[in-house]
């Protein structure tokens, strides 16, 4: 099946989405707790600052602060950077197009970059993600939330394929950019939904 994440992307887009009250859901908090253990085992020591590409409202990072996590955020949405500045004090927010990464002041090495359930809607991925290997350090680990689909299945508008990747595709450009890839997490949710977690290393 092919990739359906071709979807118009806007600032203005965004803060209307944002305005209108759209929240997305914080980690699970035992999946949280085994990221960063695995993280921070692949790294051989403590994670200094977490990233979070597309933080939307600051829901994740929020978490991270709790955990005692420097954090910096990136996101298209003003109004969603409002918001999460509410929520996250201490964290650092940039207000920027994820497909211009370079073009960005975000510090290199951080511990973790992370992209929840956003990479669906950045046009070139591969681009993307050779600008996200640019920030990361060896002791970096970039991590991929984000739902999939699988070849040979209907899919229907309920099933929401606009928000998810071609699983095999986005493996295989994950595998085209870094070093090491692997699977950390499956999340299946109703009768199609399938949510997987990637980790990559520089």
């Amino acid at each position: 099946m092919s990739d359906k994440s071709k979807i118009k992307n806007s600032p203005q887009k965004w803060d209307k989405f944002y305005a209108a009250g759209a929240k997305y859901r914080q980690l699970n908090q035992f999946f949280l707790d085994r990221l960063i253990g695995k993280v921070e085992k692949m790294a051989g020591k403590k994670i200094n600052i977490v990233i979070d590409l597309g933080c939307g409202n600051g829901a994740a990072l929020a978490q991270f602060k709790e955990r005692g996590y420097k954090s910096i955020g990136v996101d298209f949405s003003s109004f969603a950077i409002r918001e999460a500045r509410k929520r996250n004090l201490q964290a650092r927010f940039i207000n920027g197009d994820l497909t211009s990464l370079s073009a960005l002041d975000i510090p290199k090495g951080a511990g973790l970059i992370l992209c929840n359930l956003t990479v669906a809607f950045i046009k070139n991925k591969g681009k993307f993600f050779t600008d996200v290997k640019k920030l990361m350090s060896k002791k970096s680990t970039f991590c991929i939330i984000t739902s999939v689909l699988h070849d040979g299945i209907d899919y229907g508008l309920e099933d929401k394929p606009g928000i998810a990747v071609n699983y095999k595709k986005i493996k295989a450009q994950l595998r085209q950019t870094f070093r090491k890839v692997i699977e950390f997490n499956n999340d299946y949710v109703g009768l199609k939904t399938h949510i997987v977690t990637f980790l990559a290393t520089k």
